[in-house]
């Protein structure tokens, strides 16, 4: 197992804006180099030669009646293994000996996959990313699966190695320790008082959220975060190696993979989403980040939930949360709607008219209800973790008055971290 010194990494200096610019060359459609190609996935296969490829990741239709734009996602079960084999198949024949094959699906489809690509290609790893879905059966649906193959003995994870840029390898390469808040300002703050909050990487990642943001979405119904291909392209590439993702969509994979150093080809058969990646990837040229929020509402939905309507928030939405978490204390247990409109400082209208359901409402509660606040030990003393936004000075005081240890513990000293799409 490999474990990365944080000292070895304190001395480098990033540039992101420096790195963005050196990084996003590679000419898109150029044949030998990167390139996005607006045909169906067999079709493109064609033109990749055998043993050519460094990394290949698969996220398919699941056929569970997305509404893509072109695309049937509701076909008969046999027919959408037949075609699933066959790209499995194309992946197996394209990818260089060693090198990592990655295919995301939901568990029972991952399993079949397995069973039909068992023979062509080696068991490396599956990874479990904790995901929420929507409640269609008894047991809410919390996680999806990742099967990683590799054509004979694999060459592991050789980015934990690489002399990539600080930034991606300490955020991306590593998982956030358990009870720590994955806000952007609660990692601001703990870089301020160089307390770390990252341990070593294991096949279980939950701290990587699903797309939720209208502001963050483009028209495709099925969009992943950007950081969930950080993480495997930075895992299991090193710059300049080619990255193949076989069915593209709005270009996530290409794009983090031409932002890392990587050479990409993608697939995409939508005329619609091969335009919208084309035009990500321009924006990635000239220094923007296709990953930022936008003002624009996007059409395609991921779920049937109704969509809120835009609208200005007279209180924040966190401070809500945050009250609710403060009726749960004082009651015992996770306020109902009659318990917010009895205790809560706020209009109830707000609860209402902000939150899509009573869950979101809830969910600064927790979901293993109302119990003493877990304690994570850094040698000595004892800190609480789970309010640690809400304890900043606390923290300040004490950095201040140790010296720059935080609990008798050395941390390197952090950079401000890029705010993350």
């Amino acid at each position: 197992m490999n474990y990365i010194d944080l000292r070895e990494l304190s001395s480098i200096k990033y540039n992101r804006n420096a790195e963005m610019k050196k990084r996003t060359s590679f000419e898109v459609n150029n044949s030998g180099e990167s390139r996005l190609i607006n045909k169906d996935c067999f079709e493109a296969f064609k033109e990749i030669r055998d043993n050519s490829i460094d990394f290949a990741f698969a996220d398919p239709p699941y056929n569970i009646k997305k509404k893509y734009h072109n695309w049937n996602d509701a076909i008969d079960i046999k027919e959408y293994f037949v075609w699933c084999d066959k790209w499995l198949d194309e992946l197996a024949r394209v990818i260089k000996p060693g090198r990592t094959v990655a295919v995301l699906n939901i568990p029972q489809w991952l399993v079949r996959h397995f069973q039909h690509i068992k023979s062509k290609l080696d068991f490396q790893s599956w990874i479990t990313w904790e995901a929420l879905g929507l409640p269609v059966r008894k047991i809410m649906p919390a996680h999806y699966g990742i099967l990683c193959m590799s054509k004979g003995e694999p060459r592991g994870a050789v980015g934990r190695i690489e002399k990539i840029n600080w930034d991606t390898r300490y955020y991306e390469l590593n998982t956030l320790k358990q009870w720590y808040c994955v806000r952007h300002q609660c990692i601001k703050i703990r870089n301020s008082i160089k307390l770390t909050d990252r341990e070593e990487l294991s096949d279980l990642w939950w701290d990587i959220h699903r797309l939720k943001h209208n502001s963050k979405r483009v028209d495709h119904p099925c969009q992943l975060p950007p950081q969930l291909m950080r993480r495997l392209i930075g895992l299991y590439t090193i710059e300049g190696e080619c990255v193949l993702d076989p069915f593209n969509g709005a270009g996530t994979t290409t794009l983090i993979a031409q932002e890392l150093g990587r050479r990409f080809i993608g697939f995409e058969l939508s005329g619609v989403y091969h335009k919208i990646a084309l035009n990500r990837h321009d924006e990635l040229g000239s220094g923007i980040d296709p990953f930022a929020k936008k003002k624009s509402t996007p059409t395609a939905k991921n779920s049937r939930v109704k969509r809120l309507k835009k609208q200005k928030y007279l209180i924040p939405k966190k401070t809500l949360q945050l009250e609710v978490k403060r009726i749960a204390e004082e009651i015992g247990h996770v306020p109902t709607r009659n318990d917010v409109k009895k205790y809560s400082k706020y209009p109830f209208n707000y609860y209402e008219e902000y939150f899509i359901d009573w869950g979101e409402v809830c969910s600064a509660v927790g979901d293993k209800g109302m119990k003493e606040e877990p304690e994570i030990e850094y040698n000595e003393p004892k800190y609480k973790q789970l309010s640690l936004f809400e304890r900043m000075k606390r923290y300040k005081l004490e950095f201040a008055q140790s010296g720059g240890e935080v609990g008798g513990v050395f941390s390197a000293p952090l950079r401000k971290p890029r705010r993350l799409p």
